[in-house]
């Protein structure tokens, strides 16, 4: 496993810094703490994700170790990017 690595999807321009990945098997988790809401800039990773696991062979998975509001879930859904949340 590798800390903060760059994701590049060259299909559509793409780039994301992601927490953890495993480029040996192109596995990246998207780690996030405290509470999180829908925002513009959590949008923007959202989108980007979505775009590049539809490009490449990178699976993207967000980890909530608190919170994440209805919104933010239910756009995860409709990108088809998998979650977990908790421990």
């Amino acid at each position: 496993m590798e800390k903060e690595t760059t994701i590049k999807d060259t299909t559509s321009g793409t780039s994301r810094r992601l927490d953890i990945a495993n480029s040996e098997i192109n596995e990246a988790i998207e780690h996030k703490t405290g509470k999180q809401y829908l925002s513009k800039g959590i949008l923007s990773e959202a989108e980007r994700d979505a775009k590049i696991m539809e490009n490449t062979d990178w699976e993207i998975r967000w980890h909530f170790d608190d919170y994440a509001s209805k919104p933010l879930l239910s756009k995860l859904d409709e990108l088809g990017t998998q979650y977990t949340i908790g421990n």
